[in-house]
């Protein structure tokens, strides 16, 4: 049912299986309260703070640009201009 890995973690096996009850018995929580504060301190000494490491984030106009990074798309642009030009010329010749 469970066994524990080399680095000392609790492996369930099939753990969608197991209802929230068995889970929480697993692991030693209450539902209710939550873990107890020395396996907190504990794993905040052991891991760290719970939270993401803050990522970059990305200039407005890279991610416009990217928008435009795709072949399909650079092919429309260059039709477009094609066209355009072509309009132009074509504009000239009735004058």
């Amino acid at each position: 049912m469970a066994k524990r890995s080399s680095n000392g973690k609790l492996i369930i096996d099939y753990p969608w299986t197991k209802t929230k009850e068995e889970i929480a018995d697993l692991y030693s929580v209450d539902e209710d309260i939550g873990l107890p504060e020395d396996r907190i301190r504990q794993s905040f000494e052991r891991y760290g703070p719970n939270e993401l490491p803050a990522e970059e984030s990305k200039p407005l106009w890279k991610l416009i640009l990217e928008q435009f990074d795709d072949l399909l798309v650079k092919i429309l642009l260059a039709a477009a201009c094609i066209s355009f030009v072509l309009a132009l010329f074509e504009e000239h010749k009735e004058e």
